[in-house]
């Protein structure tokens, strides 16, 4: 007698099971440590112990730093040594690092580079890219008042230098528009480590002329309440984003400059002295300022901080109500 295969294989399959292994269960969770929090002695031993370290730490960085600076000065003398310390540094990171061989980087030093060491332009962004690297270290390091005015008077002077060596560039900049400190310079002496600053916002593009004024010069005037050297220092700025707008010989530009930038540079300049307390002055400026340009895209803006501005300076009672806010304060000017 034949046994249907389906009932052959129903009477087989508890049999089977049986012989599967059992799971074993999963052990139960362990019981929580008890907490041991920091015992006042102990933090205080730690926070010491940390601030050992980071003292011994930045003492390093700045004495590594000291010996940086004579190499950077020295090549930001003059197009040929910035070019020599570019070319050991294309050297070190971008054939040695990498694993090239010596044939392959003295075929690039005569070939590729030699015809980049006859360009004005290349080299005169590489000098003022060490120039502007120096500049980075003593931003870093620039922590009391004598320090913070060292770091004023150099990044005035490279700025002069910038606007002066712009009329080489004939808007090729490429080694001027990124961080210095991605440059092959910069990573060949380790700048990212020693030279970043550890707290608030810095100036690393040795080309954004607004980033250097306003992380490296305005600040320190800020904070010292110095209305003239704020007043001078803006209009400075003013006339070198001009000057350089101008070398590019479009009218279009220009035009633009003088009918949006300018006008936006000026505003700030007036509230950077509104702040330090000119108010009666500043606040006649930004007055005038609208008056002659509600054509501009800020102008509603404008009308609206200035009051704001004004509202906030008045002590109470004698405040003077607040304008409404409407959404035609966020629209656009036609």
């Amino acid at each position: 007698m034949r046994i249907p295969l389906l009932l052959l294989l129903a009477s087989l399959a508890p049999a089977s099971a049986e012989l599967l292994p059992k799971a074993a269960p999963a052990p139960p969770p362990a019981a929580p440590s008890p907490a041991r929090p920091l015992s006042a002695p102990n933090l205080e031993k730690l926070l010491a112990q940390l601030t050992e370290i980071s003292t011994s730490l930045q003492g390093k960085r700045n004495a590594y730093n000291a010996t940086l600076l004579p190499r950077l000065n020295e090549a930001a003398a003059s197009d040929d040594k910035a070019f020599s310390l570019w070319l050991e540094a294309t050297k070190d990171q971008d054939y040695e690092t990498q694993g090239r061989s010596a044939t392959e980087f003295s075929d690039f030093r005569n070939g590729k580079a030699k015809e980049l060491r006859n360009q004005a332009t290349f080299t005169a962004q590489l000098r003022l890219q060490c120039r502007f690297l120096a500049l980075i270290i003593l931003q870093a390091e620039a922590t009391t008042d004598p320090d913070r005015l060292t770091l004023i008077t150099s990044a005035a002077a490279y700025l002069d230098d910038l606007v002066a060596s712009s009329k080489k560039f004939d808007g090729k900049e490429s080694e001027l528009r990124r961080n210095a400190l991605e440059s092959v310079i910069g990573r060949h002496l380790k700048l990212d480590v020693s030279a970043r600053k550890s707290d608030g916002p810095a100036a690393y593009n040795p080309g954004n002329l607004g980033e250097i004024y306003q992380q490296m010069i305005l600040p320190y005037y800020r904070e010292k309440r110095a209305a003239s050297a704020i007043a001078a220092t803006w209009t400075k700025r003013i006339a070198q984003e001009t000057a350089l707008v101008e070398l590019s010989k479009v009218p279009e530009q220009l035009e633009q400059f003088q009918n949006e930038r300018l006008p936006d540079l000026q505003w700030e300049q007036s509230k950077d002295l509104f702040a330090v307390g000119q108010q009666e002055t500043a606040a006649a400026a930004m007055m005038a300022l609208i008056k002659s340009h509600l054509g501009h895209r800020h102008a509603v803006g404008w009308i609206a901080e200035l009051a704001e501005l004004a509202q906030d300076a008045a002590s109470p009672p004698t405040a003077a109500p607040r304008l409404p806010k409407s959404p035609a304060s966020t629209a656009p000017t036609p």
